[in-house]
């Protein structure tokens, strides 16, 4: 399922690396000490402690991106999606021209079923950057969570005139048209894939 290719830009942006943090304290911290403490907290599953952070960040400086966005991803973690969907709304209008927060909105929206309205937070990516190679795939996604395997195809072609080499675009692509009983056009795409990561077991699986 090409769900578990979608690229998660802005959660996994906040993955930092470091040694596990202490318990939430509140305290007197720096704008960006609080958001680290939430992206570590968050990494390490934490996301009650994350989201104390991210809110203290909000207090803070009410008008910070970063910290909208922490929020939002810790939210969607939660399950808390309603919550969620309001904290990615805040930061696109603080930051209308930002990827991240419209993609991220599309990818909670997909979760809960909202096909449509996650189709709309999609486009406003794109009318960001149109050769968007993550938006494309989210977008590839999408038809497929709703079995639209040709249009996922065609976006998946897209996708990969701006990344050829893309390992996930090509698994993706066989998927498709495995579902779409092209096995011919499937094998190509798993060999391909293959030829770029050959220690997958995944595309050795697929490819037969």
């Amino acid at each position: 399922m090409i769900g578990k290719w979608i690229i998660f830009i802005t959660f996994l942006s906040f993955l930092l690396s470091g040694e596990e943090i202490r318990a939430y304290e509140p305290q007197a911290n720096s704008l960006e000490q609080l958001i680290d403490k939430g992206r570590e907290f968050s990494k390490q599953g934490r996301y009650e402690e994350a989201l104390k952070a991210f809110e203290e960040a909000i207090n803070l400086k009410p008008q910070s991106f970063e910290a909208w966005m922490g929020k939002g991803s810790t939210l969607m973690h939660m399950a808390r999606f309603k919550e969620a969907e309001e904290s990615f709304d805040k930061a696109a209008r603080i930051n209308p021209d930002s990827l991240e927060a419209w993609n991220n909105k599309g990818i909670m929206l997909m979760r809960i079923g909202r096909y449509k309205s996650a189709a709309e937070a999609f486009r406003s990516a794109l009318q960001i950057k149109p050769d968007s190679y993550e938006t494309l795939l989210n977008i590839a996604g999408l038809y497929e969570e709703i079995g639209r395997y040709n249009e996922a195809l065609g976006v998946l072609n897209k996708a990969l005139q701006i990344r050829p080499d893309s390992f996930e675009a090509l698994m993706a692509k066989g998927l498709n048209h495995a579902r779409l009983r092209d096995f011919d056009q499937a094998l190509q795409s798993f060999t391909k894939a293959v030829a770029i990561k050959a220690d997958s077991p995944e595309a050795w699986y697929h490819k037969g």
